[in-house]
């Protein structure tokens, strides 16, 4: 497994499920950080670590492999989410401030 091109997925799959732009889910990474388990991206890494699983059935076993899925790739991507983050850190953005908000202005890369 690529873990840098799995960590890029997981990314894309959660800024595509909060409907944010990149920028604004960078600045939102940069400002919170990566989360939890839980957050976007561990929802992401759900998705991604399942994919080759067959669908949730009613009184099926599946639910507790797909969490231990989730629980493996999550902690073998935890050092690239947080180079991720990192890099998030140091970018600027634009329209993140209450004056831009009010005015209309989306956050966007600043550099």
């Amino acid at each position: 497994m690529d873990l840098h091109q799995t960590a890029a997925a997981v990314i894309a799959i959660a800024r595509r499920d909060t409907g944010l732009t990149a920028p604004e889910f960078d600045h939102d990474i940069a400002v919170n950080g990566i989360g939890g388990f839980y957050g976007p991206l561990g929802n992401a890494a759900y998705e991604v670590a399942n994919r080759h699983m067959p669908e949730v059935v009613p009184g099926g076993d599946s639910l507790d492999e797909r969490v231990t899925n989730q629980q493996r790739l999550w902690e073998a991507l935890l050092p690239e989410l947080e180079a991720y983050a990192t890099r998030c850190r140091n970018r600027k953005y634009s329209g993140w401030s209450n004056a831009s908000k009010a005015l209309g202005h989306r956050i966007e890369y600043a550099d």
